[in-house]
């Protein structure tokens, strides 16, 4: 690696500061006069151009050439000045305006400035669109591929009588400025940068340094296609200023990318001042660079792609921001308050096929004006995801556009697991979403009085009503169709994929352990073996919750169950091992306890050797 490098993409369209430059006059008192170079009062090179005072009228100073086409996307970049700004039109009455054209009476203007925002004065540089329609046409422009460039001055009443205060520097084209290379021992900064971009031999104007950071328009890249990036900085404050209308929309980016590109930046604030042009963060998803943004704030910008894996951002802030898309990156103790995105969308975007846990812990969303959702799952996600340690506020109800989740799969069902985290509202396109929150796991370890693992033990765990609220020998009523049961259980509070014990049932094939699908709170279904007979089925019939039925671990002897359990539960049950197969057998080991609701809970079946 080297030391950091910077490049522009812009091009000069003025090339000399003393041929080709005229005055633009539109009527009123005063001498016309230029100064062409003026060698006093510059911002990049050595001269600019200047023009005499005025009153009453709107006049100015504008550079001929041969014509230029200006690339889609791409804008002019005009720096100019105004000594006397109180004498000025204000913004609204066109005290500044920029103007591009094909003749000296033929131009479109560009009102960028006057007495109510321009009051300090000082050198500005503004980007234009060729192709934007501008404040207002004098004569007929042509098209956007213009040989006119300068600017113009509104002076309603009397205006200055000394010197000449009207200057226009360097006009240029383009949209991007590039930062590459960089090492441990000097990496890149934005101050390095906006004090390369700022200085006197190239005043590029993207990038301008400020006390605090600095002000960017148009694209910062950093890192290239071909060459890396290494960049540490802290505590710096970057504006997106306002384009005021007159530029593209997506205008203003910064943009990380090369797969070598190492960047970590520590309390970076970004603000857009823009509401039209509001700024771009991406990190290329294709190149996924190392980028670790850490506490770094994003206040009024448009959106913001993540580039996977290989990207940080933890313990940021997004105020009033568009949408956040993942792409597989850490997004821990995040916050996305106040969202612009529109009615119906995600304040923050994930379609990965990864199970977000770990990814998304503890972050906090704020709705904001629109009904939106905080967090859109597209259809690309597992079937169970985990939640953890998230907080919703001000969102809408259950299958409402403002709903916390919007689910965007349209089959099958998601298990939603929700540790530390309320259950939020949902809204689906047609997923079955369920929801498990705080589970705790429940495990079985089939061992011999010395501890010895003992495996492929048929284990049963089950509910019994000395204390807990699920169900333990509810007495329920069932009807058959074909192989299908169903089971009329008032309250159940049970899951899809839940095991019970059916048991008192007068046709055998309706008793055992059998995994349900929940039709609603009061009645599910489970599969039987064959078809006993259609019809209401006849006995006492009772249904148990069942924590664990089936066989233990071949080498570790544990079988285990993660789900959230409304209370602490008191279970018996046993292990044995004792089929016709099995080789030793084992006696029947015995298990009764509580499951608690809150921690893990963990049973030993004693396995005593039956030869």
């Amino acid at each position: 690696m080297a030391v950091p490098a910077y490049a522009t993409d812009l091009t000069d369209i003025t090339t000399d500061f003393t041929n080709n430059w005229n005055l633009i006059t539109e009527g009123g008192g005063g001498q016309n006069a230029i100064t062409a170079p003026e060698t006093d009062d510059f911002v990049q090179g050595t001269a600019c151009v200047s023009r005499n005072p005025f009153s009453t009228s709107i006049r100015g100073i504008a550079y001929d050439r041969a014509l230029i086409t200006v690339a889609s996307g791409d804008c002019v970049f005009i720096w100019w000045k105004a000594d006397v700004a109180q004498a000025l039109d204000t913004i609204a009455g066109g005290g500044v305006r920029l103007v591009m054209g094909s003749t000296l009476t033929d131009y479109r203007q560009y009102y960028v400035a006057g007495n109510d925002t321009y009051a300090l004065g000082g050198w500005r540089c503004n980007a234009l669109d060729p192709t934007n329609a501008g404040s207002l046409d004098r004569g007929t422009p042509g098209t956007p591929d213009y040989d006119t460039f300068g600017v113009a001055f509104d002076v309603p009443a009397t205006g200055p009588s000394k010197g000449f205060p009207f200057k226009i520097d360097m006009i240029r084209h383009g949209r991007e400025v590039t930062v590459t290379d960089g090492e441990v021992a000097n990496p890149a900064t934005w101050p390095l940068l906006a004090a390369h971009s700022d200085a006197t031999a190239r005043r590029w104007g993207i990038v301008q340094g400020t006390d605090t950071g600095a002000t960017v328009q148009g694209i910062v890249n950093w890192g290239s296609p071909t060459t890396l990036c290494y960049s540490r900085d802290a505590n710096q404050s970057i504006v997106l200023v306002d384009t005021l209308g007159f530029t593209p929309t997506d205008f203003t980016q910064i943009v990380f990318q090369n797969s070598s590109t190492d960047l970590e930046w520590t309390n970076v604030s970004v603000l857009s001042l823009d509401t039209l042009n509001r700024g771009i963060i991406t990190v290329n998803s294709t190149d996924n660079p190392t980028v670790s943004f850490l506490g770094c704030q994003f206040n009024d910008i448009n959106t913001t792609q993540d580039g996977g894996t290989n990207s940080t951002w933890d313990d940021s802030i997004w105020r009033r921001c568009n949408a956040v898309t993942s792409n597989g990156g850490s997004f821990l103790n995040c916050q996305i308050l106040e969202s612009t995105v529109a009615a119906d969308a995600g304040a923050f975007v994930y379609n990965e096929t990864v199970d977000p846990d770990g990814e998304l812990d503890g972050m906090t969303f704020t709705q904001g004006t629109n009904a939106h959702h905080a967090i859109e799952f597209g259809a690309s996600i597992p079937a169970s995801i985990t939640l953890r340690d998230m907080t919703f506020t001000n969102f809408d109800a259950d299958t409402t556009n403002g709903a916390a989740l919007n689910f965007l799969d349209t089959t099958g069902t998601i298990t939603v697991t929700l540790v530390g985290t309320a259950q939020p509202t949902f809204k689906t396109a047609g997923a079955t979403i369920e929801f498990v929150t705080n589970p705790v796991t429940v495990t079985v370890n089939t061992v011999t009085a010395t501890g010895t693992a003992v495996g492929d033990c048929r284990v049963f765990l089950y509910a019994t009503s000395t204390t807990g609220l699920l169900p333990a020998g509810d007495s329920v009523t069932i009807s058959n169709s074909g192989t299908t049961a169903t089971v009329t259980h008032t309250a159940h509070g049970l899951s899809t994929n839940d095991r019970v014990w059916i048991d008192g049932a007068s046709l055998q094939a309706n008793n055992g352990v059998f995994q349900i699908t929940v039709v609603n709170a009061n009645s599910y279904t489970y599969t039987m073996g064959s078809a006993p007979g259609d019809g209401a089925v006849g006995g006492t019939i009772t249904s148990t919750f069942v924590f664990i039925y089936g066989l233990s671990n071949t080498t570790t002897g544990v079988i285990s169950l993660t789900k959230s359990i409304p209370a602490n539960q008191s279970v018996a049950g046993w292990a044995r091992k004792a089929s016709p197969g099995d080789t030793p057998k084992y006696r029947q080991g015995p298990m009764a306890g509580t499951v608690s609701s809150s921690a893990d809970s963990s049973f030993n079946a004693v396995m005593i050797p039956d030869e």
